[in-house]
This record gives C-alpha cells, structure tokens and sequence, in this order.
C-alpha cells in the first residue's frame, strides 16, 4: 500500500515548525570561542593600564611625602643651627648645643642631635632636665652624611643615593617609587644670636649635589 502524499497545509506547518526550531538554536562553538576570545583581551587591557595608573599614583604619592619630608628637615636643622652656640660632629651624629631663657631659670641648656638610622633621620631634642623629645624623617634609599667646617661655623646635612638605588637605576629593572634625590642641606651655627650676615630670606639654600 502507497503512502498517501501529504497536503500542502501539513507540509507548510512542519517547515514553520523546523524554522521556529532553527531560530531558537544556540550560538555555534566558535562564535562562543571569539566571544570569549575578545573578553579576555579586553580584560588583559583593563588590567594592565589600571595597574600602570595605580603605580603612577602611589609614586606621585610618594614623591610628595618625600619633598615635604626634606623640607621639614631643612626648616627645622636650619632653625637648631641658628639657636645653637657650638656643633659637634661624632660619627653618624651631628650634636647642635645651645641655651634658652625660661622662666624658671636664666640659662637652659639646649641639647639638639641629628643621628642617621636605616630609614633616614632622627632628632632628639632635649632642654635641661625635661623630656627628651624624639622626631623622625623617613628617607628610603638614600645616604645621608654629616659635616662641620669648624672655621665658618657651617653644619651640613648631606642626602645621596643608596648604592642599591643606583644598582637599580644601571639595571633594565623599574625604578623603585621613591625617586632618589641628591641635595645638600647647609646652616651657620649660631647665626641667630652672633651679628652674622645672612641673606634676606634668614636662611641658607639647599643646594643639590653633583651624581
């Protein structure tokens, strides 16, 4: 017996059917596989440029941080040099003695040290029989050296560069955030109570140093 042909209705309906079941199919393979192609370099970009931005930012930060610590150091060893009447230069220690008038007494001796540490400076302050009162500067990556030249009274703060840091710099290596600086800082002792010339400003200019 010969299977009766179908009617055009039936057949227009099963080719409906199998188009609205075409339509509703998924994505092949490699369409999905470009997709998650394209994702991941986007994501590989994104991260890279926000890592470079947030390095960026932490060495801006810390550029800053480091110029206002050596400007703080600056005003304060050149105020400690003008108030003191002798310096002593021992070691890794630079001494600055002074007197003040207080109320209690004529004379207070004044006390001011400056000795290096691993991460920079630290002054100690003390006034008699009070309490001793402790300042530090952090000062990563770099050398500071002290000198005194007895004949015009000039106390001097040198800052240089670590020997590390300059391995780093000869390297093909990233310099680290903390930009090296090379600068002097000089002061006359006694200049705020001996008839000394000084400059309009009242105070000595930090000069930098030659690599």
């Amino acid at each position: 017996m010969k299977p009766r042909p179908l009617a055009a209705s039936t057949r227009w309906q099963r080719r409906h059917i199998a188009r609205r079941r075409a339509a509703r199919g998924g994505v092949s393979l490699v369409e999905l596989l470009i997709v998650i192609s394209t994702l991941t370099v986007l994501m590989a970009t994104c991260t890279a440029t926000l890592y470079r931005l947030m390095a960026a930012q932490r060495a801006s930060t810390t550029s800053l941080a480091a110029a206002l610590t050596r400007s703080r150091l600056g005003h304060d060893f050149r105020r400690d040099a003008h108030a003191a009447s002798s310096a002593e230069l021992n070691g890794e220690q630079l001494v600055l003695t002074g007197s003040v008038t207080s109320d209690v007494s004529a004379n207070v001796t004044t006390r001011v040290t400056y000795r290096r540490t691993e991460a920079g400076l630290l002054r100690t302050e003390s006034r008699g029989d009070g309490p001793e009162l402790r300042e530090e500067y952090r000062l990563p990556l770099t050398n500071v050296e002290f000198g005194f030249e007895a004949d015009g009274g000039l106390a001097v703060i040198r800052l240089r560069r670590s020997a590390e840091t300059r391995s780093i710099a000869a390297s093909s290596r990233p310099l680290p955030a903390i930009p090296p600086v090379e600068m002097q800082i000089e002061a006359v002792v006694g200049i705020a109570t001996a008839d000394v010339p000084r400059d309009p400003a009242g105070r000595e200019p930090s000069t930098p140093l030659e690599p």
